[in-house]
């Protein structure tokens, strides 16, 4: 096992962490910021859920972990370990002022604090270890510029500043480099790809829970193509829509399109005009215990978006063994390494070419499930765990060790 230092830029693990040797001076203390985990639990939410669960099976090198927030976490949402505290850190700010302004001022004794999307403290008594995710200069162009001018002076900051940061690909990295205009120093930067967590895999068709689930979504019995996510400008929800209104004389599939949407775009209105009723569902807000029902029961998973990231829900999709398509974009061709079907762009007759060709043909169908499965069988959430738990020992280790020099001298 080689657990990686300051300068490493990959962390790499083979088993394990040993349980590290310190002398008994005060605890070492580990900070994760947990705002994600309160509202709609998106995808950031479940990296840090998934992370928890991980680090509860694995030697936790660190005295105590807090689990920060504004306010009370739900119940039962943070798995049990005698290490593990939830801290409620008040007053309860929006958002980046919390981060902010109320952390640092709040909460004094880490070593280290993860911050978990994007973002961290500015000025703070601890180390940061952030997790970056992709921001491309199509990503950045689909979000207002009010919420631009608010977000990104903190993510350059996180980019150029944090004691660590781990990021999901060498890809990744590059588009973040690009949609915010920085060079991130290499020296910091620690690769630790993300995972579906156990709760997708496929089910048997007869399978209670799925067919309750598709009757509560409107699917009932019918084969359909799903789309999970935020509907936001890049992700092409309007050309998937005619693209499935071309096929849709072809074959007996419904589209599901379920997720928070972040455009106020007039779904209903599109799917009326499109004349799609009853062939196309939107589902807004989905229960994050429907959603690994929902992938199971898909015939085909679509997700045409500019400037995805290591895409969780295509991961998730795969594990579940449901065909994708995606695009044909450095990011997603690591994520899914041949086990997708990619197309070059989000245009509607390119989509309508792709859905043609995968939902009239089953032994593609089959072959890009049996790839999907293999592929997320090399990628686990025990990895992904291990990584970042090493990252943040190096780095809050590293600066003990040097206080205890510097005062030495």
């Amino acid at each position: 096992m080689k657990v990686a230092g300051r300068g490493d830029a990959a962390v790499q693990t083979d088993g394990p962490s040993e349980a590290p040797i310190r002398p008994t001076t005060r605890p070492w203390r580990l900070g994760v910021d947990m705002r994600r985990l309160l509202g709609v639990r998106t995808g950031v939410a479940r990296v840090i859920h998934s992370i928890l669960l991980e680090w509860q099976r694995l030697p936790m090198p660190f005295d105590e972990v807090r689990l920060l927030s504004p306010r009370p976490l739900p119940a039962g949402l943070v798995p049990p370990h005698s290490k593990f505290r939830e801290v409620v850190v008040g007053p309860d700010l929006p958002g980046l002022l919390w981060e902010q302004l109320v952390l640092p001022a709040r909460v004094r004794d880490l070593d280290v604090l993860l911050a978990p999307s994007d973002t961290m403290p500015v000025l703070a008594p601890w180390k940061r270890v952030v997790m970056m995710y992709a921001y491309s200069p199509e990503m950045a162009a689909s979000f207002p510029w009010s919420a631009r001018i608010r977000w990104e002076p903190f993510a350059r900051n996180a980019a150029r500043h944090g004691d660590g940061i781990i990021v999901s690909s060498r890809n990744i990295l590059e588009t973040l480099e690009q949609g915010l205009g920085v060079r991130v120093p290499r020296e910091r930067v620690h690769y630790a790809p993300l995972a579906a967590d156990a709760r997708f895999h496929p089910r048997a068709a007869d399978d209670a829970e799925l067919r309750a689930a598709l009757e509560r979504y409107g699917v009932g019995e019918a084969p359909y193509v799903l789309f999970v996510g935020k509907l936001s400008r890049r992700r092409h929800i309007p050309e998937l829509l005619a693209a499935f209104r071309a096929v849709s004389a072809e074959v007996p599939h419904r589209l599901l399109l379920a997720g928070p949407n972040l455009l106020q775009l007039d779904v209903e209105g599109l799917i009326s005009e499109l004349g799609l009723e009853g062939r196309a569902l939107y589902r807004g807000f989905v229960p994050d215990a429907d959603v690994p029902l929902l992938y199971a029961g898909a015939a085909l998973f679509v997700l045409a978006s500019e400037g995805e990231g290591f895409s969780l829900t295509t991961l998730e999709a795969m594990q579940s063994g449901v065909p994708v398509i995606t695009l044909d974009r450095p990011n997603m061709v690591e994520v899914t390494e041949g086990a997708a079907y990619l197309v070059p762009d989000g245009r509607t007759e390119t989509l309508t070419g792709a859905l043609r060709a995968v939902l009239l043909d089953p032994e593609l169908q089959a072959d890009l499930r049996r790839r999907g499965l293999q592929r997320t069988r090399e990628l686990t959430w025990g990895a992904m765990a291990q990584r970042s738990l090493d990252v943040l020992w190096s780095v809050a280790a590293s600066a003990r060790a040097r206080r205890a020099g510097s005062s030495a001298t």
